[in-house]
């Protein structure tokens, strides 16, 4: 991510650019949790540009406790998990 935030710019700028990749990974769902490193820690996910688009998730403004959601993802974790052995066991 670096690398391509870095190739329009002065290579030398690259550390202007790590709060907003740091923000990015912390906020991408995880495919085998089904949820982000931010909204396992925090409870509820987050906003940071408030604009326009705002009305459309005011429905979504919830907040589940983190355990609750570290739970969830365990379970979809062990999913996960069953499906990429029966993926491999099938390749074998």
């Amino acid at each position: 991510m670096l690398q391509i935030a870095t190739s329009e710019d002065d290579d030398t700028r690259w550390d202007v650019h790590l709060k907003k990749i740091e923000r990015d990974l912390n906020t991408s769902v995880n495919k085998s949790t089904g949820k982000s490193a931010f909204e396992l820690l925090y409870g509820y996910i987050p906003r940071f540009k408030d604009g326009m688009f705002r009305s459309l998730t005011e429905d979504n403004e919830t907040y589940r406790l983190p355990k609750c959601l570290q739970e969830e993802a365990s379970q979809h974790m062990i999913n996960a998990q069953r499906k990429y052995k029966a993926q491999y066991m099938y390749l074998q």
